[in-house]
């Protein structure tokens, strides 16, 4: 039976973050729990890799949405990832920050402490980008954020008649408006994908309060006096 004080559920993006930052204090002993692989597979990081994981499924908890009446009768895919570092591990590396105006609509009508100005800060803390300096962007951060260096034909002819039809062009698509037509951003660093599970929980590794533990199905959780106090799992 392990023992910890904070038990992670789910490797995926946000709970690789979560380990990594939680086991920063030496005193707290944090288990991740993830029911995929480990994220080992060279297509993985590969940034062109995407289609074939897709593809395979194996990383992939094989989601589908509802038949749509609209749709001819049709479900489509839904990848999820089931691997470390989650959907951020098999997804198309695009990055792409909410609408500002989406946050300050949550403000608004009740979410305190969720305005566009209250995130950015935390947005910023995030990411390396690798583009012009702008107040909206972070430099330091575990993610790094590039444009490619260029764009296809299709995508460039995209753009052109875009901006042809009055679409407005942004030299920034995460920088204020997020309304237009730019140049996608992908978390990519010297060549490699740049997931959660390799920018924040790699670094972590080797810290003897962090245990990951991949391959682990958990199966439920174990409540008392109305607070979850661990789980029981299988592998």
């Amino acid at each position: 039976m392990e023992q910890c004080d904070v038990l992670v559920i789910g490797g995926g993006t946000a709970g690789c973050i979560m380990a990594a930052r939680l086991s920063e204090d030496p005193a707290t002993r944090v288990i991740l729990l993830e029911a995929g692989p480990p994220d080992r597979d060279p297509w993985i990081h590969i940034p062109a890799g995407y289609a074939r994981l897709f593809a395979s499924g194996r990383y992939d908890w094989k989601f589908a949405t509802e038949p749509e009446a609209e749709l001819g009768g049709r479900s489509v895919n839904w990848p999820r990832g089931r691997v470390l570092g989650g959907s951020g591990s098999i997804n198309g590396l695009v990055f792409l920050r909410g609408s500002p105006h989406d946050y300050d609509r949550w403000a608004q009508a009740g979410a305190r402490g969720w305005s566009y100005q209250d995130v950015l800060p935390t947005f910023k803390r995030i990411e390396s980008w690798t583009g012009p300096a702008s107040e909206h962007r972070g430099t330091d951060g575990p993610i790094t954020v590039s444009e490619p260096a260029t764009l296809s034909l299709g995508a460039a002819a995209f753009i052109e008649s875009a901006v042809a039809c009055g679409i407005p062009l942004h030299r920034d698509i995460n920088a204020d408006s997020i309304e237009g037509v730019a140049p996608i951003q992908m978390n990519v660093r010297a060549g490699f994908r740049r997931s959660t599970a390799q920018a924040y929980l790699k670094p972590a590794r080797g810290r003897p309060n962090l245990r990951v533990l991949t391959g682990i199905d958990v199966t439920r959780l174990l409540i008392e006096n109305g607070r979850a106090i661990g789980c029981t799992a299988r592998r």
